[in-house]
């Protein structure tokens, strides 16, 4: 394959083929959406990759607002859970101090 857009991949002569295979992103947004491609290169501009312990503002963001849906009577440590090192809640205990700040 040389290319996707939407829902089609093309071949390297040229051939666009409806694309039954794509993954759950590409499925659900296409292959290259916009706005997915603005937001990866926008992220990669600031930090290309952290390690799961570090914090950095769109994590820390985004962690809030997962907070924010939980139902009643799950918690925010709940949210937190670790499977690698089974620790609970490390990264709102994290999050919490800076977010005071």
């Amino acid at each position: 394959m040389a290319r996707a857009s939407g829902s089609f991949v093309e071949t390297v002569d040229g051939q666009r083929v409806l694309d039954f295979t794509a993954g759950q992103v590409c499925a659900i947004v296409g292959h290259n959406h916009p706005r997915v491609v603005a937001a990866i290169e926008a992220a990669c501009r600031d930090v290309l990759h952290l390690n799961s312990w570090m914090l950095s503002e769109p994590v820390l963001a985004l962690a809030g607002r997962l907070v924010g849906t939980l139902p009643e009577p799950l918690s925010p440590g709940d949210a937190a859970l670790d499977g690698r090192r089974g620790d609970r809640g490390c990264a709102i205990d994290r999050e919490l101090p800076l977010r005071r700040a």
